[in-house]
């Protein structure tokens, strides 16, 4: 992307200017971290030193701990930094997270960007096209089920057979692409959303929205679409993996926020939860 061409986008716009509203300013007390979303945090190590130094110059700056606002797979790249930080670092330098739609159990839409594709919401683009770009994403595979929860639970069925989270080798195979379990290997379980970040947690999270839960092929080739099967979630993520960290509850403060309705992208604009974000966190 040329950072010479700005524009105002709706992904954290609503919630920016309430912030502006109160008082906050940019490069000041507001700040932004973004990342390359194409790739997993282990491909991505030299955003982390950089993330902590801008953590650390904020502190600074303002004398007081940080508030870390992340959204979708920010909250695995900033779990993944929790679990490298000391304790003792957390505790001086960390207020809290406000954690916005997390996957902390990757998601089964994931599945069948492999398999199918995905157009990312862009009408011109065809996800049978998309996916070559999309197996070549190690965040693709980041993001795929976690399988030591979801164990041996059917993600996937053709007419041949049922594909778990425990069969990705299976399937990477079957679909021949010889990358995929290559990639899969290099990211699988570099997170793990059993050990908290060590922080006090607020899970924002839209829930009762049609979310992929089964993807069924009724023919045994990859070059069509399946059907979906849905169950609950925020439309991209399942309500598991959204709500796993409740289990965090014993480790550090830790409180959870349903959204009846709200998508995994429209929750940002939805003024209930900024609302709830700001009371929750920001005096």
């Amino acid at each position: 992307l040329d950072p010479s061409v700005q524009s105002e986008t709706l992904y954290f716009g609503a919630v920016v200017k309430s912030l502006l509203a109160i008082g906050y300013q940019r490069e000041v007390n507001l700040f932004g971290a973004p990342f390359d979303w194409r790739l997993s945090p282990n491909f991505n190590e030299n955003y982390f030193v950089m993330l902590q130094d801008l953590i650390e110059t904020a502190y600074a700056v303002n004398n007081m701990p940080v508030v870390i606002f992340c959204h979708s797979m920010g909250n695995l790249y900033y779990l993944y930094f929790m679990q490298l930080m000391t304790q003792a670092w957390k505790d001086k330098y960390i207020q809290g997270l406000a954690s916005v739609a997390p996957p902390w159990l990757g998601a089964i839409e994931s599945v069948s960007s492999i398999t199918a594709g995905n157009d990312f919401g862009i009408p011109w683009l065809l996800p049978l096209t998309a996916r070559f770009l999309q197996r070549d994403f190690p965040a693709t595979y980041f993001l795929l089920p976690n399988p030591r929860y979801y164990g041996s639970q059917v993600l996937l069925v053709t007419p041949s057979r049922n594909y778990t989270a425990q069969d990705y080798y299976d399937l990477f195979s079957n679909i021949d692409d010889n990358n995929a379990s290559m990639i899969n290997e290099l990211v699988s379980g570099i997170v793990d959303p059993y050990t908290p970040p060590g922080v006090h947690t607020v899970v924002y999270y839209g829930e009762d929205v049609k979310t992929d839960e089964l993807i069924i092929y009724s023919r045994d080739n990859w070059n069509h679409y399946p059907k979906i099967q849905m169950g609950n979630g925020d439309g991209t993520v399942n309500y598991e993996s959204l709500t796993f960290g409740q289990q965090w509850a014993t480790d550090k403060n830790y409180t959870a926020r349903g959204y009846s309705g709200q998508t995994h992208i429209g929750i940002l604009a939805y003024e209930s939860f900024i609302n709830d974000f700001i009371a929750d966190f920001l005096p």
